[in-house]
């Protein structure tokens, strides 16, 4: 097993590699947390799979569930309204915690209520995405979707541990396996040479996961323990996410999931860095390349306006300027602030 501590100014955790399957993240939980009254929160499909086995592996422990649906439409202020009914039904009180068994969606919801349920309960993360384990389960943010946007409406909230094995994988569906290895090539394509030579030389039937997800959590861990609460370094961690939340909102989170609107976001950022001057036709080419090996497809065909109105309300608009996450190189990016007027000329020449 691999420990990666976390340290940030607000909060230290470790994250496990635990690689010995569910009932070895069971054994670990009962050793190590004080915690006595939990509530698993995971989604219908998840649940079919692990719940029955990871209730059995807490026996002993006063365990409460909540099912969500799964999918993007269930992280919502309504879902989380339903579990603090279930919180107050169950009696739940400051010293008790909540257990996320699942991928982002669950993870954020689960945090989300975590944070604001009696001001903060503790919370554990048992990612079973891809997408969660090498992203979302770690660095504590936590949040909800609105109507008028993605992730408009967290906090910034540590977990009390993360615990991630990567047989969970075993049962993704390609497109789900698809998806969150969107979010592992924004990692190579930002921080790691070394990682995007690992990609170009693989496929997803022979790639070395743990060896991927150990990499990608390191990766975040610099950022966010330099910059616990984004207000730097860590937005080159939304490289692919501006116009990819956009698009979530625009397909109203049903028809494109996170990690599919990540990748057009990533084809977008690339040839915007190129357009401005920044990344080489050779660097955009390789990593295009990248992205078409794993069978991503680009389809940047787009109406502008609607496009345009969900960036206005993206949380990194600061005035009439958007902050986008472009590439200088491969491996190193940085920040560009558009103002809203070359951000709609910018649109109009990208996705039309």
């Amino acid at each position: 097993m691999q420990t990666i501590t976390m340290k940030t100014p607000s909060k230290k955790y470790n994250i496990y590699m635990i690689n010995q399957g569910l009932e070895g993240i069971c054994d670990h939980i009962l050793t190590h947390s004080s915690v006595d009254k939990w509530m698993i929160i995971t989604d219908n499909q998840v649940g079919d799979l692990y719940l029955d086995k990871f209730v059995k592996g807490l026996e002993g422990k006063d365990l409460s569930v909540h099912i969500i649906q799964a999918g993007e439409g269930s992280k919502s202020l309504r879902s989380a309204e339903e579990i603090y009914k279930d919180l107050s039904r169950n009696q739940f009180t400051r010293v008790d915690g909540i257990i996320a068994l699942g991928g982002g969606v669950v993870g954020d919801l689960a945090g989300f209520v975590a944070a604001t349920y009696l001001r903060g309960l503790a919370w554990i993360q048992v990612p079973t995405s891809l997408l969660a384990q090498v992203d979302s389960s770690v660095g504590g943010k936590v949040a909800v979707n609105t109507d008028f946007g993605k992730n408009l409406v967290g906090a910034f909230y540590h977990p009390d541990a993360v615990y991630i094995d990567t047989e969970f994988l075993e049962t993704l569906s390609p497109r789900e396996l698809k998806s969150g290895f969107g979010e592992v090539i924004k990692y190579a394509c930002i921080d790691s040479n070394v990682l995007f030579s690992k990609l170009s030389a693989g496929n997803l039937s022979n790639l070395d996961w743990p060896d991927i997800v150990q990499t990608c959590i390191r990766i975040k861990q610099v950022f966010v323990e330099e910059d616990e609460r984004e207000a730097g370094l860590r937005k080159h961690l939304n490289f692919g996410h501006t116009l990819g939340h956009a698009l979530e909102k625009y397909h109203d989170y049903k028809t494109i999931n996170h990690g599919e609107a990540v990748v057009q976001g990533i084809y977008y950022a690339g040839w915007l860095s190129h357009r401005l001057g920044y990344l080489t036709r050779e660097s955009l080419d390789l990593i295009e390349g990248l992205l078409r090996q794993y069978g991503y497809d680009k389809y940047l065909t787009y109406p502008v306006d609607p496009i345009y109105q969900a960036l206005c309300q993206d949380k990194k608009r600061r005035g009439d300027q958007v902050d986008f996450v472009l590439l200088e190189e491969l491996g190193k990016s940085l920040i560009q602030a558009l103002t809203l007027v070359h951000l709609y000329a910018y649109l109009k020449e990208g996705l039309q």
